[in-house]
């Protein structure tokens, strides 16, 4: 049986995402005949282990280094500070990371993987590079461009690209060029194109059963149009999104564009509407009383409403 490893850096939800769409399609392929473990810690951590109960042996809990939170996404002082000192609960990241390429590299000598798949772990990168274990590296940048205040993060960007280049092979989370989202991102050397595929934004191409249409869908049914706003990230920058998204919704040429907002949260607290009357209802009651509506907060959407929307 093979054995294959999946590392998760656990700042954001988007690195999850990803892996948890490839172990769908890599298990629907393969069948019972693979073995697969996933490292990571933190929240993620907490999604494996309610998403594989009854893999616990396969799933490993080895703290990764993130930055630290800021109010709008990473904290860069506060980062720099925590690399020799302990910062916000935080042990030094030199000793940190000392632990975690131990641990990992320890993973690695048990288990005896044929082929690991990182997604952001760019240590377990180096790692597999070490031990001649088959990598797949996932990401959606690659030397990306900086501004000029941000120039001294150079040597560190060029190190971590080198570190990627590493991989077997680089799959990139978004679409060729010239339809990149951020063209900024993505700069591959020629040398390295030969190993890179780009495999879109991992959406999900997996066939869903319709079902009895939710109230959420029944209530879009009749709206001529409506846009899409979603929200992703980690804490930091979840919260730094809505708060962009909420002044763009306070302008004059939003008062009649209809929008649905998702939180990419498993929390139904947050699903509420708004009407054009500028009362908030339940989805349900919304549908019920027929609200003529401008805005729809939603947790989660289901793979069915997904599919609608």
């Amino acid at each position: 049986m093979k054995k294959i490893g999946g590392f998760i850096n656990p700042w954001g939800n988007g690195h999850f995402t990803r892996m948890m769409a490839l172990d769908e399609v890599i298990r629907q392929n393969a069948g019972d005949d693979l073995d697969i473990h996933y490292s990571s810690s933190g929240e993620i951590y907490q999604k494996l282990l309610k998403k594989f109960p009854t893999k616990k042996e396969n799933l490993h809990n080895i703290t990764i280094p993130t930055p630290i939170d800021g109010k709008c996404g990473p904290s860069i002082t506060l980062s720099l500070f925590n690399i020799l000192l302990p910062v916000a609960g935080r042990k030094p990241l030199v000793s940190v990371m000392a632990k975690y390429l131990i641990a990992e590299g320890k993973l690695y000598d048990k288990q005896k993987f044929d082929l690991v798949v990182n997604d952001g772990d760019v240590g377990s990168n180096i790692i597999a590079e070490k031990r001649n274990v088959k990598s797949i590296f996932i990401t959606n940048q690659f030397r990306p461009k900086l501004w000029v205040s941000r120039s001294f993060f150079y040597p560190a960007v060029m190190y971590i690209s080198k570190k990627i280049a590493k991989a077997t092979k680089i799959v990139v989370a978004d679409s060729p060029p010239p339809y990149t989202i951020c063209e900024y991102n993505l700069n591959f050397p020629e040398r390295l194109k030969k190993k890179i595929v780009y495999a879109g934004h991992f959406s999900n191409n997996i066939t869903v059963n319709h079902g009895p249409k939710s109230d959420l869908e029944k209530l879009i049914k009749n709206a001529d149009n409506f846009g899409y706003w979603m929200i992703t990230g980690n804490k930091s920058t979840n919260k730094a999104t809505f708060t962009k998204y909420e002044k763009v919704f306070h302008d004059t040429e939003m008062n009649n564009e209809r929008r649905i907002v998702s939180h990419a949260k498993n929390d139904p607290s947050l699903d509420k509407v708004l009407g054009k009357n500028g009362k908030t209802y339940s989805i349900s009651e919304a549908f019920e009383k027929n609200i003529d509506w401008i805005q729809m907060d939603v947790g989660f959407l289901s793979e069915q409403e997904k599919d609608t929307v």
